[in-house]
Parts: structure tokens; C-alpha cells; sequence
């Protein structure tokens, strides 16, 4: 008769158990499901969203080749300079008031998915893979992080802008989470620009192949 009871308390604990992890696995999924219905990065025909991003620009060359929204979260572009020189730029709206000469700058081990963060790969070859978080939350700083092994030849924060060069494969754009993560095909030679614009943040990335971002960018927005 104990045995008995005993069984029948083991399974229904197992059983509360299963209902549990079944029940915690669905509202992951169906989240998941929700936010990729409302946010994920849709293609969008280009309308020169970001042609004053650049000093000059060659209309028979410079193209932007692959441009997908989010709503009003942002947007990401694959533009075509010249014959060679092309880069990524990824549009946001979910940093306030930052001060990019505050911007942390560090190096880990391993650059991970933020946990509970949902994620969409964007990827055109020639350009870096990207791994945008969808819908992340506001914040009020900027956190650039680079994974090791990598060498930062040079890095200069300005209140507006933001340039750094070096040789690395992996970095992120974030705060506490990994809002973007970008994978570049190359290790050496890797550039970033941050910029800031009114409430948005472009992050203009690229492998030098031809021109420095520094020769390009609008030089009124480089402080």
C-alpha cells in the first residue's frame, strides 16, 4: 500500500513535470513565432534612405543592392560603393540619447546569442553575415565587444561618430545583450563607423578591399 502511493506521488510530480517543460517549450516557440510575425526584417525596394550617409555619390556605381526593414526598429542595407568597395549598413532606433565617446569597448572569448533574445540571419555575399536581435529593448549606452583573438589598430570615439579598424572576425552591437552580431568573411583589414543621427544609430561596417570608410562617409557627420 506504500509502495502503492509512493507511485502514485512519483508520477504525478512526473507528470506536473512534462506538463511544465511541454507548456514552458510551447510559449517559446509561439513567442518566438509572434515576434519573428511582427518584427522580422522584411526586403523593401530602396529609396534613399541613407544617401546622405556618404560624401559623394557616383550613381553609376554606388547601388544599394539588398535593403530589409523592421517596422520602425530599423533597417539594414548591402551597398555596393564601386566595383570595389562594398559594406553594410544596419539602422536603428532602440538607443536614446547616447553618447558614443561613452562607448564600452572589450574583447571576450566567445560570442554567444543572448538568451531569450530572438534572433534573424541577414546574409549577401560579398558582405559580413548578420544576426539581428528582433525588437530589442531601448537602452541608454553602447556596447561594442569583439571576440579574441582580435587587434584594434585603431579607435576613435567622437559624441557623434565612432571609427574603429583592425583585424577581427566576430563583434557585436549591444548593451547587456547582443542586439547585432557580425560576422566577417576575412579577418584582416575589418572596419566599423558608428554614427549617430537625431533618435537613430547607423553601424556602417566593411573588409577593406578599395576605400577607407573614412574616404566615403559624409565628413560633416564625423564630427
Amino acid at each position: 500500500m506504500h509502495k502503492s502511493k509512493l507511485r502514485k506521488l512519483f508520477l504525478s510530480v512526473a507528470y506536473t513535470l512534462i506538463a511544465i517543460i511541454v507548456g514552458i517549450i510551447l510559449y517559446m516557440t509561439i513567442g518566438m513565432r509572434i515576434t519573428h510575425m511582427f518584427f522580422e526584417y522584411k526586403m523593401e525596394i530602396y529609396g534613399h534612405e541613407i544617401d546622405s550617409l556618404f560624401q559623394e555619390i557616383d550613381s553609376k556605381q554606388f547601388r544599394v543592392k539588398h535593403m530589409y526593414r523592421s517596422g520602425d526598429q530599423g533597417a539594414i542595407y548591402f551597398v555596393k560603393y564601386d566595383s570595389l568597395t562594398n559594406l553594410a549598413v544596419i539602422e536603428t532606433t532602440n538607443y536614446n540619447d547616447i553618447f558614443l565617446k561613452a562607448t564600452e569597448i572589450s574583447k571576450i572569448d566567445k560570442i554567444e546569442l543572448s538568451d531569450g533574445k530572438t534572433y534573424t540571419t541577414i546574409y549577401n555575399k560579398p558582405y559580413p553575415v548578420i544576426q539581428q536581435a528582433l525588437n530589442p529593448r531601448k537602452s541608454e549606452y553602447l556596447k561594442i565587444t569583439f571576440e579574441n583573438p582580435a587587434q584594434l589598430d585603431s579607435v576613435n570615439l567622437k559624441s557623434q561618430s565612432c571609427l574603429i579598424k583592425g583585424n577581427f572576425s566576430y563583434v557585436t552591437f549591444g548593451n547587456t545583450q547582443n542586439c547585432s552580431i557580425i560576422s566577417f568573411s576575412k579577418k584582416l583589414d575589418n572596419e566599423i563607423v558608428v554614427l549617430k543621427r537625431a533618435d537613430k544609430l547607423y553601424f556602417m561596417i566593411q573588409s577593406i578591399s578599395n576605400k577607407s570608410l573614412i574616404d566615403i562617409v559624409n565628413r560633416n557627420l564625423l564630427d
